[in-house]
């Protein structure tokens, strides 16, 4: 064989081999990208999964809510039917009374009537400006959750993300608490103060977790709800509103007090290992009637591994009361 055949054999198994490897690269990257391809579209069906099982829990608490709400409209309508009833009975005692036994009946005997007479009228009147308060404010909280919804819907369809489904549990969360809190009565001429405090410790709550104090030891005026943590402002004024928290063993925590929707007051405290603090925060601010006051763990950051202790030494509270 001559050297020029020899040299041409040679090149042509180099080449073949480069070719060779060339393809066998080729065909792993291409592989690769299945491989890619295929987890991105499984991860693609997971979320769409998530999604409509979140989309299904919110539409079965929508239906919930709007449940409650009808409830809430008859057991006003209901209250109000037998304030009608017996403001009418004893207007007609009152005129057949004044017919029938004007001589008999005393003067303070008919005072005390009409008297009785205008408190019911008045009750009647402030109930149904809660029943109108009260259904704006509702009102205006499914407008929101009807809107968050179709938000939530719409990112779901696109890929959604998690902050989305945090707003919409909070606006139903907050339609819930409103709908469980019995209307607060107005308060006496004693005025309004309440004082609470946590029976046991609490760990590791979520962002923008409305605390709830269930231990009552002042409740004038009855407008803080223990079961909610929330205080219904049962009149309009100026009030102070403080709360006081205990963490301890090398633990971050930030708690801000909400009006409304609004932040008011942020207190932050930590602690180092073995140590347990305690930080108090205060605010002053006028209020309107049927405002919400409530404590929340921070909307941004609240801490890490952290908890919130409440115990015989030294009490997580929250408390208020009204200036003027």
């Amino acid at each position: 064989m001559s050297e020029a055949l020899y040299k041409f054999l040679i090149l042509t198994v180099v080449m073949a081999t480069n070719i060779q490897a060339r393809v066998n690269e080729e065909k792993n990257a291409m592989q690769e990208q299945l491989k890619i391809l295929q987890h991105t579209v499984k991860e693609l069906k997971d979320m769409v999964y998530v999604q409509t099982i979140r989309s299904n829990r919110l539409e079965e608490k929508l239906a919930e809510s709007e449940n409650n709400v009808m409830g809430m409209k008859e057991l006003l309508g209901d209250e109000m039917k037998k304030l009608d009833v017996r403001i009418s009975r004893l207007e007609s005692k009152c005129t057949k009374g004044h017919s029938d036994h004007a001589a008999a009946m005393t003067k303070p005997g008919r005072e005390n009537s009409d008297r009785e007479i205008s408190q019911l009228k008045s009750r009647l009147g402030l109930l149904e400006k809660k029943q109108d308060l009260m259904m704006d404010n509702l009102q205006g909280l499914m407008n929101s959750l009807e809107t968050n919804y179709n938000r939530e819907r719409e990112e779901s369809e696109n890929g959604g993300n998690r902050s989305a489904t945090a707003t919409q549990n909070e606006n139903v969360n907050k339609i819930n608490r409103r709908l469980l809190s019995p209307p607060s009565p107005t308060s006496s001429s004693s005025g309004v103060a309440f004082y609470a405090y946590m029976s046991s410790i609490l760990t590791s709550p979520s962002m923008q977790h409305v605390l709830v104090f269930d231990v009552v030891k002042t409740n004038m005026g009855n407008a803080y709800h223990p079961t909610t943590g929330v205080f219904m402002v049962p009149e309009s004024g100026v009030y102070v509103f403080t709360w006081t928290f205990r963490t301890g063993g090398n633990h971050g925590l930030s708690i801000e007090l909400m009006i409304n929707r609004e932040s008011f007051g942020v207190i932050y405290l930590h602690s180092l290992a073995g140590a347990e603090v305690e930080e108090t925060g205060i605010v002053v601010a006028h209020v309107n009637s049927g405002d919400d006051v409530f404590v929340r763990t921070h909307s941004h950051s609240i801490g890490d591994s952290y908890y919130i202790q409440s115990h015989q030494y030294g009490r997580s509270s929250f408390a208020g009361w009204k200036i003027f």
